[in-house]
């Protein structure tokens, strides 16, 4: 499972470019390097790390006419800056919102939460983005940016949990698939003359399928409801808690489904005639 972690990046040196407008010694004050993110990339991120030192030597060298003009380009970049990371994020959002509505085993009700606090976080981020455009003073301009990731927490939530969900989904998947093979299988066990060695190797199938099958439900009980911390240290821990629990159900999971097809494998080959060795597949954990 990918893990897509959001920094400020150009919105957070656009802020710290308003904040140095306001201070005299302008040249001397180093906001250190920001860090790589998803919507951006290194390269990124040094071309504007080069802009903001220019703009900075500009303005230590200016008269006070040119650094009003100065603060005025400053304070258009930094909402410029903002704009592209709230833009991203929303896109982020709706791609995200996209992979719930095609998950097939969630209920009506679970993505119609999932997709509340999506479409709530969207509302929220294009009212923001509309303040930080109209924005005239440069200390409150500071602070809109600066919410982008201190207010705006969803994505330390939001994602791991879709992952979450999607792997359930594609498990829920393959439980169903396996299923309708054992349906097959079990009457053809039942007709052949190797009965006795496949009939343990069906039932162990069986019962990976249904372990499999209430690992991945219980996975997105869990995770279905969750919601995001909003700074609360304790929701937040809880959040990380449900979300470590919730990826050891799918990883036992996938141990079951790996062992169910192995037993399929079995199976097949029994009723071809093969001799086999052990009647019962192997796993860390066989149910």
């Amino acid at each position: 499972m990918t893990k897509t972690q959001f920094t400020l990046g150009a919105a957070g040196i656009a802020a710290t470019l308003l904040l140095g407008a306001t201070l005299p010694a302008l040249a001397d004050t180093d906001t250190g390097t920001p860090t790589n993110s998803t919507v951006g990339t290194s390269t990124r991120a040094q071309l504007e790390r080069e802009q903001e030192m220019k703009l900075r030597a500009l303005y230590a060298a200016s008269t006070s006419a040119e650094r009003a003009l100065h603060a005025a380009s400053l304070q258009k970049f930094a909402q410029q800056a903002g704009d592209r990371e709230i833009d991203a994020r929303v896109a982020n959002l709706n791609r995200l919102l996209a992979r719930v509505n095609a998950m097939v085993r969630l209920t009506a009700d679970q993505k119609a939460a999932i997709a509340a606090i999506i479409n709530s976080q969207i509302t929220l981020l294009n009212t923001l983005k509309s303040k930080i455009d109209a924005d005239i003073a440069s200390s409150t301009l500071k602070t809109d940016l600066q919410s982008i990731t201190k207010d705006y927490r969803i994505y330390g939530l939001v994602e791991p949990q879709i992952n979450v969900l999607a792997a359930a989904d594609r498990a829920g998947s393959i439980v169903d698939m396996l299923t309708a093979m054992s349906a097959k299988l079990a009457s053809r066990v039942a007709t052949s003359t190797n009965a006795a060695t496949l009939q343990p190797l069906l039932d162990d199938l069986n019962a990976k399928i249904a372990d499999a099958k209430t690992q991945a439900q219980a996975a997105v009980s869990e995770t279905a409801t969750l919601k995001p911390d909003q700074g609360d240290a304790t929701v937040m821990a809880a959040n990380l808690a449900a979300l470590k629990d919730a990826r050891m159900k799918l990883k036992a999971a996938q141990l079951d489904l790996n062992a169910a097809a192995k037993d399929v494998r079995q199976i097949l080959l029994g009723l071809r005639g093969v001799k086999l060795g052990n009647t019962a597949s192997t796993s860390p954990e066989n149910h």
